[in-house]
């Protein structure tokens, strides 16, 4: 503890825990256990006056640093375009099911705008084997979300937003 003590020394040390802001049990005096203390006061120390000598540094994550591209340049004009594709196939001896789910999605986000679209498909097939006859099981579900929003102020912003969707399963045909 007199290690840290001469180390940290920006910080009152009290004995009686009922009088401290901020309690530390240490039970072991570890390699870098100061760089840890400190990076826990930091957030304490950033509200004092101490604050103001506080100098804060990152050492570059890679030797050389480059930038790839320029943000401005962005072919996709700021679109994230996004495709999933799921499925599954089970079987026993006298049934078998599939499913399939699609998802499509495309999104933008600039300073003025919010756009949000997503289409979501499920196809469900079971069979079941009755000896003299199969029956099958069909489930189709899809959905469609739309999501814009537009800033008018600096903390202000309208939007709508819509759905619409479909089911074989509860008898639902493009509700919203």
């Amino acid at each position: 503890m007199n290690y840290i003590r001469r180390e940290i020394r920006y910080v009152n040390y009290v004995r009686e825990r009922t009088e401290a802001h901020i309690h530390v049990l240490v039970t072991t005096e570890r390699t870098g256990l100061v760089r840890k203390i400190e990076e826990g006061l930091v957030r304490y120390i950033s509200r004092t006056t101490i604050a103001d000598p506080l100098e804060i540094s990152v050492a570059p994550l890679f030797e050389e640093e480059t930038v790839t591209s320029n943000p401005l340049d962005d072919p996709w004009n700021s679109w994230i375009f996004g495709v999933s594709l799921t499925g599954d196939y089970d079987a026993e001896e006298s049934t078998d099911h599939v499913n399939l789910r699609g998802r499509l999605s495309a999104n933008r986000t600039t300073e003025d705008w919010k756009l949000t679209f997503r289409l979501n498909m499920n196809y469900r097939e079971r069979n079941f084997d009755l000896g003299d006859e199969t029956i099958t099981s069909i489930m189709e579900n899809g959905s469609f979300w739309a999501y814009i929003v537009s800033g008018i102020a600096p903390k202000w912003s309208v939007g709508l937003s819509s759905s619409m969707d479909t089911s074989t399963q509860q008898n639902r045909k493009r509700s919203s």
